[in-house]
């Protein structure tokens, strides 16, 4: 049985036959000319959506690594500052045992120890108030304030029993309770060292008080028509600082590195003295009671001050001093524990970046793979389609008979 073939079976045939080779040939113009073999999802559905995943990846992955790179910029800075803290602290050590050596033969070499602890403390205390990129290194979560203040009074609440109007009473300086030991204030070093008193923000006559560096009193002889009373607010004014306060938090600011890892890039600079976190500079205390100055720098002002106190008035030991140089190695301590802990997050973050970087590569392998013309294929193609075009159009010539509209043209 055979079938009828007309002549209009054939023109159609062969019109279909050309459009299909024409819609590859612009398929594969299109290719070369934009590089890429998948255009829209309606290319190729499939692919379309694997190279949406791999876009989102390496647009991660990116991200991660500007995160990282961050991080390692930030780390970095913050094992220099850490370096700058164990030099001065390393400093004010050897300084420490100079004075446990001088003392009591040599009084202008302990007190040039004693004015050079001083200018130690200020530099401790402008490390510590380091930033990077316009964020504080030691204030926590809290990046944005500055971490350290310091001070040259002492403000704390009184708590040891009313004194009636125009009263007379021992005020002895404040104390400080850091993990169950309690140390006094070693602020007053001579006569002079009071410059003003406060309660309540009403200023004390200097001529109704004395000031005893022997035993760290200040003996009050009119408190004023108000009294004293407990819960009272105190300030006392002096010469020098005599207390650094943290205005920062126990927090720690992070960043992202991978899809549920973070990493910090901040440390607490002290913490409360009931907390059980660990910080940069120690504790305070958490007693309105007591002076709020932060561990470390309070010890170093302790030894500062007990120097002082050796030359000006015998009341200090050397004990004293000892004690500082065991406060100073406590210290250095806290501080090497820090910079080894930045160490595994600087670890960490090499880490997170290798792979990520591996991850990127390979992304973007697979995107090429999936998304990108392969250019001697696709030329070849096309030149092979063009050639099909061109024996279709002379067969079609051949084949299709000339009808009466065409000498009518």
């Amino acid at each position: 049985m055979y079938t009828r073939i007309s002549n209009s079976m054939m023109t159609s045939t062969f019109i279909r036959d050309l459009q299909r080779n024409l819609s590859a040939q612009y398929d594969l113009q299109r290719q070369i000319s934009t590089g890429k073999k998948v255009q829209y999802a309606s290319d190729d559905p499939i692919a379309a959506d694997r190279i949406l995943d791999y876009r989102q990846t390496i647009e991660k992955t990116t991200q991660y690594t500007k995160n990282i790179n961050d991080g390692n910029s930030i780390s970095s800075h913050i094992d220099l500052v850490t370096a700058n803290i164990e030099d001065v602290l390393l400093r004010a050590r050897d300084l420490a045992v100079k004075a446990s050596n001088e003392a009591p033969n040599n009084q202008q070499a302990i007190d040039a120890i004693a004015a050079e602890l001083d200018s130690l403390l200020g530099e401790l205390v402008n490390q510590a108030n380091q930033s990077f990129d316009g964020k504080y290194l030691f204030s926590g979560y809290k990046s944005g304030t500055i971490p350290f203040t310091a001070e040259t009074s002492l403000d704390f609440v009184y708590g040891s029993g009313a004194v009636a109007a125009n009263g007379a009473t021992a005020l002895s300086m404040p104390s400080y309770t850091i993990d169950g030991t309690t140390r006094q204030s070693e602020a007053i070093t001579d006569a002079n060292s009071v410059k003003a008193i406060y309660v309540n923000g009403v200023a004390l006559n200097p001529a109704d008080y004395t000031v005893d560096p022997a035993t760290n009193t200040i003996n009050i002889t009119d408190v004023g028509a108000a009294g004293l009373n407990n819960g009272d607010k105190i300030e006392i004014q002096f010469d020098k600082v005599v207390s650094v306060k943290y205005t920062g938090d126990s927090g720690t600011r992070e960043i992202e590195i991978s899809d549920g890892s973070r990493v910090g890039v901040s440390y607490a600079g002290a913490v409360s003295n009931n907390s059980g976190q660990s910080s940069v500079f120690g504790k305070h205390s958490s007693s309105a009671l007591e002076t709020q100055s932060v561990e470390a720098f309070q010890k170093i002002m302790d030894l500062r001050d007990s120097i002082y106190k050796y030359t000006n008035t015998g009341s200090s030991n050397i004990q004293d001093i000892s004690r500082g140089i065991t406060d100073i190695d406590d210290i250095r301590t806290n501080v090497t524990t820090v910079r080894a802990e930045q160490g595994g997050r600087a670890n960490r973050l090499e880490l997170a970046l290798n792979r990520h970087a591996s991850v990127e590569l390979f992304t973007k392998e697979m995107k090429k793979n999936r998304e990108e013309v392969d250019m001697a294929e696709a030329i070849s193609q096309l030149v092979s389609v063009q050639t099909v075009y061109q024996a279709a159009l002379g067969a079609g010539a051949s084949i299709i008979q000339t009808t009466l509209l065409d000498f009518l043209r």
